[in-house]
């Protein structure tokens, strides 16, 4: 089966691979937890961009994290920037941030989203994220 072709986002990296067409689909759909998906990999990270050449680049402390903020900008939900109280993607307002540590294996963020809805986003450890 071959790699999705990202390359109609103006944000895609053509170092990425990704093989499945139902999140696709899905995302191109607008499905509600999808979309949700999408705004919790791109909004909780401590991932800080770069751009270097007129390239976004993403500098990241865990591989993980650069991989996950990495597949959000292929699939359309770009992190551009982040200040002390923002994250940039459409505007995000960031209100609080708990940092993943190995007591809680999680992190999670709390931001007011463009509607002036205050969500949490959380991820994590599946043993963990799964028993709350």
């Amino acid at each position: 089966m071959p790699a999705i072709d990202f390359s109609e986002n103006p944000w895609f990296e053509p170092t990425f691979k990704f093989y499945d067409r139902t999140l696709l689909e899905d995302t191109k759909k607008g499905v509600y937890e999808v979309t949700e998906f999408w705004h919790l990999l791109a909004l909780c990270h401590t991932v800080m961009p770069d751009r270097k050449s007129g390239q976004l680049e993403y500098q990241a402390q865990s591989p993980d994290e650069a991989a996950l903020t990495s597949a959000s900008r292929n699939f359309g939900y770009v992190f551009k920037s982040r200040t002390a109280h923002t994250i940039t993607l459409e505007i995000y307002e960031l209100l609080a941030i708990l940092d993943f540590n190995n007591v809680r294996k999680r992190m999670s963020v709390v931001v007011r989203n463009p509607a002036g809805e205050i969500m949490l986003y959380c991820k994590g450890a599946d043993t963990i994220i799964l028993d709350r």
